[in-house]
């Protein structure tokens, strides 16, 4: 069944991880997103302009998913060295 995309005008105070995930230098950091693109939709977003919703909360997950994968990877990393 899945689980829902939050609501428009919870969207930025639930996912107050969003601006850490969206922020330039984080989606900078995986190279898969447009980062220009998106922080311009953030932006319209945050102050009402638009509805971004869905697409704001797929491309959070994907930063997000990106972020704990490349600090697992690092953990593993030490733990084979250590």
């Amino acid at each position: 069944m899945g689980f829902g995309v939050p609501s428009s005008a919870g969207f930025a105070d639930r996912c107050g991880m969003g601006e850490d995930l969206l922020a330039e230098e984080a989606l900078k950091q995986h190279q898969l997103l447009n980062v220009g693109g998106i922080r311009q939709k953030w932006k319209e977003h945050l102050s009402g302009r638009r509805n971004w919703q869905y697409l704001l909360c797929e491309r959070t997950c994907v930063s997000g998913l990106y972020r704990h994968a490349q600090s697992t990877d690092l953990a593993l990393n030490d733990q084979m060295r250590g």
